[in-house]
């Protein structure tokens, strides 16, 4: 048990003071599970045990402490291990292995400490054949190792090492299982999670979890990606890998609240974050989109010098050539600029909730007669997918006061059923 410890201290001294008592905490179990019956010649072995053994760190006499262990189960504080119990010997154990060992192979040395704790308990607990010594071994161990890993898991998402995945990122490594990306964020920004489960953390890919820090802190939400953006260094511009991870087709990109608009459009006036962006080692359609948002919102300059850097980048799809030049012809066919002042037409929005979406978005009504509490098909995201969705409220708008260009923004294609109620008026 001890060499299996050694191999176990990554990280730091290994609690070797405290496994003596973890021992005899698994002792106790077994015999609490026996409900305190010994047999006179395991009782002999097990004092013969005690006296014989040095380091143990019990606390009293062999004889008290075989007593002890036939009424009550020993040094929980210390050993105790479940769901919702973890002794200060799990506790400094788990401080020797890094956050990311959850994502790897089980941590060597701790099969065999596990087993010999499990076979420990099983010999005391279990009075029948073999088999059921078997049985009560595998229990306690199963019972041992998914109480572990549920510590290990909670460390390894609420307390990554972002420095480690940063140098990961850097590097253009990206390990199987383990989203460094995330870990980054996590460890930079832990207040923005605090309401995310863990299975939200542990099944959600970053850019989905930043994605709803979008849709909240748009302003806050680019600052973390830029952080991504600049814990990668040069591989963003070197390793195609590298740039597609980091650069995602944003959902909300599609249908944008002006804050998240003008957050990401403020952010692209530094050269470097440009940079970033377009002449990475991977281009396409995201890039095509932040133009188009820029000459959605009057950034006609800002979209111009963007589609030059994109053409002059070398890692551009010569496919992808014509759409961005098509985006710059764009800024001299004569097109006018979307006016910023009430010019007197009006345009009736309607705020949807689909089953794909944590928030609602904005659709042009296109003239049907909708209430709220209907159900609606409309076009989602960038495929324009058809998704159905629940009316949430009805607003009529000016230009200056849309939530999104009119031109721009896209129309419900019919009502799937009518759900509202008589006293549900159009706002």
């Amino acid at each position: 048990m001890k060499s299996a410890l050694n191999l176990l201290a990554i990280k730091g001294p290994a609690p070797s003071d405290l496994l003596g008592k973890v021992l005899l905490h698994a002792i106790s179990r077994g015999l609490q599970k026996a409900r305190g019956t010994i047999k006179d010649e395991d009782r002999q072995r097990l004092l013969h045990f005690l006296r014989n053994t040095g380091g143990l760190n019990m606390g009293g006499s062999p004889g008290d402490i075989v007593s002890s262990a036939q009424w009550g189960i020993l040094f929980e504080n210390e050993a105790a291990l479940s769901e919702n119990e973890c002794g200060v010997f799990w506790q400094r154990l788990l401080s020797c292995l890094p956050p990311e060992t959850y994502w790897g192979d089980t941590p060597k040395g701790f099969n065999l400490l596990t087993e010999e704790l499990a076979s420990a308990y099983a010999f005391f607990a279990a009075k029948g054949c073999a088999d059921e010594i078997n049985a009560e071994q595998q229990n306690y161990e199963r019972q041992l190792w998914d109480s572990f890993y549920i510590r290990l898991r909670e460390r390894a998402l609420l307390h990554p090492d972002g420095e480690r995945s940063k140098e990961l990122l850097a590097l253009g490594r990206f390990p199987k299982k383990e989203d460094i990306c995330r870990s980054i964020l996590l460890a930079e920004y832990p207040e923005e999670f605090l309401h995310e489960s863990l299975d939200e953390i542990e099944f959600s890919p970053w850019c989905s979890l930043l994605e709803k820090v979008f849709s909240r802190a748009p302003e806050k939400a680019v600052k973390m990606w830029r952080l991504l953006l600049d814990s990668a260094c040069h591989s963003l511009k070197s390793v195609p890998k590298t740039a597609e991870a980091l650069l995602p087709d944003w959902e909300w990109l599609a249908l944008p609240e002006k804050e998240q608009a003008h957050a990401l459009l403020n952010a692209l006036n530094d050269p470097l974050f440009a940079s970033q962006l377009f002449q990475s080692a991977f281009i396409g359609m995201l890039q095509l989109d932040i133009i188009g948002l820029c000459l959605s919102f009057g950034r006609r300059e800002l979209g111009a010098r963007l589609c030059e850097t994109a053409l002059a980048n070398p890692h551009l799809d010569p496919r992808w050539e014509k759409p961005f030049k098509q985006a710059i012809s764009n800024r001299h066919d004569g097109q006018k600029e979307v006016p910023c002042h009430n010019d007197g037409d009006v345009f009736r929005y309607c705020s949807v909730l689909t089953e794909s979406s944590n928030r609602p978005y904005a659709y042009l009504t296109s003239g049907l007669a909708l209430k709220p509490g209907d159900i609606v098909e409309v076009p989602f995201g960038a495929k324009n997918t058809p998704a159905s969705g629940k009316v949430i409220s009805i607003t009529d708008c000016t230009r200056a006061s849309a939530p999104w260009p009119p031109e721009r923004t896209k129309s419900v294609i019919r009502v799937l059923s009518q759900g509202g109620t008589d006293n549900e008026k159009e706002q």
